[in-house]
């Protein structure tokens, strides 16, 4: 959405969650816990199954346990599903800066709109903005970009001028914030 690394219409719709998604799902699931067993004992289900893992349905991911926060031992089918929509965008992410800079055949200065922390309109879980570590640990990405954060107290006269994102984190990464 307006070349920022959000999915179409994240403010109202969640993430990816059809069929090649619950592919990848089950796959990462088999990644980090390797059995079913362990599945089961981390979402507190003696159901559930690496093959037959399902993406969460749509009032599992809006709904939480209290407030912004979700309850790990009840909710970790929706956590898991975030974390791997979030780690899914940083790959995205960093193979796409990667195969720029291999393509071409001089220096090149990769980056993209990515890292926002402020203002994700009440739905940071949605806006696939939350793997930044994996993203500032890239030697791929050299930049990062955002805009200003939306609303008048940051963008009236006046305003702070807040970036969405952490530029010292940026800094202390070695990376550039434009």
């Amino acid at each position: 959405v307006y070349h920022e690394w959000h999915y179409w219409g994240f403010i109202e719709h969640d993430p990816d969650t059809g069929p090649v998604m619950t592919r990848y799902f089950r796959e990462w699931l088999t990644e980090k816990y390797g059995t079913d067993d362990k599945l089961r004992a981390a979402w507190n289900n003696p159901s559930a199954s690496l093959s037959s893992a399902a993406v969460p349905l749509t009032q599992q991911r809006r709904a939480t346990s209290d407030g912004l926060f979700r309850d790990p031992q009840k909710e970790r089918q929706v956590s898991d599903y975030f974390e791997c929509q979030h780690l899914t965008v940083a790959d995205s992410i960093i193979h796409f800066c990667r195969t720029a800079k291999e393509s071409w055949n001089r220096p090149l200065v990769t980056g993209v709109f990515y890292g926002y922390f402020f203002v994700l309109f009440g739905r940071p879980q949605t806006g696939g903005h939350l793997a930044l570590q994996k993203v500032l640990e890239s030697p791929w990405v050299d930049y990062l970009s955002a805009p200003l954060a939306y609303g008048k107290p940051f963008r009236d006269v006046g305003g702070s001028g807040q970036p969405r994102g952490l530029p010292e984190s940026l800094r202390l990464h070695g990376k550039l914030l434009l």
